[in-house]
């Protein structure tokens, strides 16, 4: 069996260091989904999801919460030598994307898109 090298300053082998940046990056993912979920209470959407029962105690608890543990996070990072990575996408890609994907879903609505499909008129 292949043993991966490990340099004598660090605890953890590349190996590990990537399970451990994995883990840690979807319970960060995770956190992020909560702080989405808090604030959508104040959201304009007009299909929400969640409905705001927290009250404004909870949330700032919570709010803490994720705060402490995200510094944690950074702390056993920092410990273990783990550098974070940078941002994957700028935010201005992000917010395209998001838009020609609701471009396209209108698409779909247009009349002449609905060609292939049966008519139910037309079954009878």
């Amino acid at each position: 069996m292949d043993r991966v090298e490990t340099n004598p300053g660090e605890l953890l082998n590349a190996a590990q260091q990537n399970h451990f940046l994995v883990s840690l990056k979807y319970a960060d993912q995770l956190l992020g989904d909560c702080e989405h979920i808090l604030a959508s209470g104040s959201s304009q959407s007009l299909f929400p999801k969640y409905q705001n029962d927290l009250s404004l105690e909870d949330r700032e608890r919570i709010e803490r919460f994720i705060e402490g543990l995200r510094a944690l996070l950074v702390q056993v990072l920092s410990r273990l030598s783990i550098p974070t990575p940078s941002p994957q996408f700028r935010a201005s890609h992000g917010v395209a994307t998001n838009l020609d994907f609701i471009e396209m879903n209108f698409d779909e609505l247009r009349p002449n898109n609905d060609r292939g499909r049966a008519n139910p008129r037309s079954m009878f």
